[in-house]
């Protein structure tokens, strides 16, 4: 059995994160108590107020993140889910991606194991070919140390947003380039200048995911949209 699996690490996991919610609870008393004294002190201080809300708004989005991860029951250490909670919250955003849809495509493409390899040799989180992570890499001016890197959650995960957001950008749409994600850019281009319909299976499973994550995990707090606005 994976450690990770084992019921007494399990309930660690479980221990690690109340420990985290209740530190981040007390951040958040502890800067809206500071908030407080700000207004009452000082109205100048709108800016830092308006600072300190957005602090407090990443904190809630991040522990939303990990619980997530957690209910997801992994192949991670709790340490590395901790550590991958902050780098999806974080990665996704940056490239203007709900954090759920970016789960959604993990649990679909590994079930979290971050050694998974696919037939075709897909690696890692977010199934990356080695390949396609050279060829990012390469565009981007990053330093890429070896395939064995897609290994690593974080940096599978960086990689395979980046591609994820490139391949929006080529076809349009969030949906075009999830089929383009599972079946490769030559194929749908393909497809398309021949005027067929593009294969909808991996793109429901996606959207079926993403959508119990959504209903699951306060849908209020999740933006409208699956990805970045079409250019």
């Amino acid at each position: 059995m994976n450690p990770a699996g084992h019921p007494s690490l399990r309930r660690k996991a479980v221990i690690v994160s109340r420990r985290i919610a209740v530190a981040l609870a007390l951040v958040c008393v502890a800067q809206v108590v500071g908030i407080g004294l700000l207004v009452r002190d000082n109205f100048a201080h709108k800016d830092t107020i308006r600072y300190q809300d957005e602090e407090i708004r990443r904190l809630k989005e991040r522990l939303r993140v990990l619980e997530v991860i957690e209910d997801l029951h992994t192949n991670l250490t709790p340490e590395e889910e901790t550590h991958l909670a902050a780098h999806v919250d974080q990665c996704s955003r940056s490239y203007g991606f709900d954090p759920l849809l970016v789960l959604a495509i993990i649990q679909i493409e590994s079930s979290f194991g971050p050694r998974a390899i696919s037939s075709k040799g897909a690696c890692g989180l977010m199934q990356v070919k080695p390949s396609t992570a050279r060829a990012e890499a390469t565009r981007l001016g990053w330093e890429w140390a070896g395939d064995h890197n897609l290994f690593k959650p974080a940096l599978n995960v960086r990689v395979g947003i980046e591609y994820l957001s490139k391949l929006v950008s080529k076809f349009g749409s969030v949906e075009k380039a999830l089929i383009a994600y599972n079946h490769g850019e030559t194929a749908v281009r393909g497809w398309l200048s021949d005027g067929l319909s593009l294969p909808q299976a991996y793109l429901r499973r996606v959207q079926s995911e993403y959508r119990r994550l959504q209903s699951r995990y306060d849908p209020t707090a999740c933006p409208n949209f699956i990805g970045p606005p079409s250019p």
